[in-house]
């Protein structure tokens, strides 16, 4: 990946504000982080698979869209690679909170 950016001439790091070039999603938030670091040892890893959820979620909606309009067909291979991955990630997750598996298709 770090060829890949220096071929593009882009830089290494993202900027802070670089997520709302991504169709804005959010990321994790200390907030965030500060209330699962409360949580109650009972509750504790329900919360931290529902965090781990929504910020794979988050993955997968970035992926689609580069797997879709992407640019680069290296990167458009990198992405479906992305939303294949975190999918299943997403899939096992759920089934560790019982949940049903949410449906795959785009």
């Amino acid at each position: 990946m770090r060829d890949r950016l220096r071929g593009w001439r882009r830089p290494l790091r993202a900027h802070p504000g670089e997520h709302a070039a991504h169709g804005g999603m959010p990321r994790t938030t200390d907030a965030e982080l500060a209330a699962l670091a409360g949580s109650p040892p009972g509750r504790f890893e329900r919360a931290f698979l529902n965090l781990l959820i929504a910020h794979q979620d988050d993955a997968v909606q970035m992926a689609r869209l580069e797997a879709g309009k992407g640019e680069d067909a290296w990167t458009r291979r990198l992405a479906q690679r992305v939303e294949k991955s975190r999918s299943a990630e997403i899939d096992q997750m759920l089934a560790f909170l019982g949940s049903p598996r949410r449906n795959a298709s785009p």
